[in-house]
Parts: C-alpha cells; sequence; structure tokens
C-alpha cells in the first residue's frame, strides 16, 4: 500500500470518528444551591433534553411540584447556566412559566408551592391552590360609636397606587396592620390562632415584597408571579404566630 492510499484511508476513519464527537449529546445534568433569602440558584447543562425531563429533575432537587402542560411536553431544552437564579433558569425552560410561591415576612423567605410550564398563549393555570383557606376572617377598624373619630389616625396609614405601597403603622397589632394591607390589595386575609405581635413600618414607593420584609415571619402572602412579565399577582394574606413552616395551612 502506498503512503498516498495509507494517509486517504486513515481520513476516512478519522473524519467519521471526530465527526459523531462533535455531534455527541452533553448529559443532563443539574444543580441547586441555597441562598440565606430569596430563591435558589440553579446550575444546569441541557442539551437537546426533553423538557418533561429537566423538569422532573429540577422538582426532585426543589422537593416541589412542577407542573408541564401538555402542548410544553414536546419542547426541548438546550442551555447551558451556571448558578442563575432560579426565576430566570425557569425561562429559559418554556415561553410561559409560572411561580406559586408563598413569601414570609422580615427575611424574605420562599417556600415554593408549584412550577408550572407553559407554551406561548396558553391560558393561566387557576390559582385554585393558593386560594385555598383554613378559617375565615372579618376585622372592624376605628371607633364603631361614633364613625367621625378615628383611633387609628395618624398611627396606620396604607396606601396602593400604580403598584407601589405605603404604609406607616406605630405600635399597631400585626394583624390589623396585614388587614388594612389586605384591603388595599383586595385579597383575602386569614387570621390563624390569636396573634400579638406589634409593629413599627415606615416604607413609602416599596414593592410588595419590600414590605413583607418590613413585617414579621407570622405574616405570610401568598402570591403568584407570571416569569414572562415579573408580574406579582397577590393571593391571599396569612398571620399566625409562631407560625410553624413544617404546618403551611
Amino acid at each position: 500500500m502506498t503512503l498516498r492510499t495509507t494517509l486517504t484511508v486513515l481520513l476516512i476513519l478519522f473524519v467519521p470518528l471526530t465527526g459523531y464527537a462533535a455531534k455527541k449529546k452533553k448529559p443532563l445534568t443539574l444543580e441547586l444551591s441555597a441562598v440565606a433569602s430569596g430563591l435558589p440558584r440553579v446550575t444546569v447543562t441541557a442539551s437537546d433534553a426533553p423538557l418533561a425531563e429537566v423538569a422532573e429533575r429540577l422538582a426532585k432537587q426543589l422537593g416541589t411540584t412542577i407542573e408541564v402542560s401538555p402542548a410544553a411536553r414536546v419542547l426541548r431544552v438546550t442551555t447551558e447556566l451556571d448558578q442563575q437564579p432560579l426565576d430566570l433558569m425557569l425561562r429559559e425552560l418554556a415561553p410561559q412559566p409560572y411561580l406559586d410561591s408563598v413569601l414570609s415576612g422580615g427575611a424574605g423567605k420562599t417556600e415554593i408551592r408549584t412550577i408550572h410550564l407553559r407554551t406561548a398563549g396558553e391560558p393561566a393555570p387557576p390559582l385554585t391552590e393558593l386560594q385555598k383557606r383554613t378559617s375565615e376572617a372579618l376585622m372592624f377598624f376605628g371607633n364603631t360609636e361614633d364613625p367621625t373619630i378615628d383611633p387609628l389616625e395618624g398611627k396606620l396609614e396604607v396606601t396602593y397606587r400604580n403598584d407601589r405601597l405605603r404604609v406607616f403603622a406605630r405600635r399597631e397589632p400585626l394583624s390589623v396592620v396585614v388587614a388594612r394591607l389586605a384591603a388595599e390589595l383586595g385579597i383575602p386575609l386569614e387570621l390563624i390562632g390569636d396573634s400579638r405581635e406589634v409593629v413599627d413600618v415606615s416604607v413609602t414607593d416599596a414593592t410588595l415584597e419590600q414590605v413583607m420584609r418590613a413585617l414579621t415571619p407570622s405574616a405570610k402572602l401568598y402570591q403568584r408571579t407570571d416569569l414572562s412579565t415579573f408580574r406579582v399577582i397577590p393571593v391571599r394574606l396569612v398571620v399566625q404566630e409562631n407560625f410553624d413552616p413544617k404546618v403551611t395551612p
């Protein structure tokens, strides 16, 4: 065999092998990193992986439910992210992701309830699970004997305009402050137990998350975030003193 023929044979053998290596899919890898408050960070590598498989792997590590619509199950994921916040990572998975969560007051701990993955144009999933309550609460404000006298005047103020809040409270019961906040947001309030906490709050031009951080862990906000727009939809507020996260209502 001549030298030229030998080189030709080696080249024929070498090209398919290198071509196969270039097209070989990377294995799906996914890791979570916890943070002090807020959502965890995600490191993920996926190469043409089925969305349902990525969602199953992520749900297992989060310890929560990820619901993938039938239309979204045909999607495949190719991405490589390093220490990306969970909400941004979910935008890489599907065109229309939703995050249902419970935000605690104070440090701002977030409990993920359910993640929904949808294709563009699909209707949003119902809010049924976030709306479930264990009790009903009815609160009255002011002096019922003389409506011209408001004992809260100058001590409690809650206004909500253009998605921004002003909350001022001086030595007010937490339940009263949260009740006024719920009324401004137009969502239900649930009282669990007999909360005796008293709070001082002074925030202006604040987001709902910033207001929650100014409260105590006894206050819980059930909310949905439309991650395609980052619009937060408050669903209900709960006040439970000495709240045990293992028995979330």
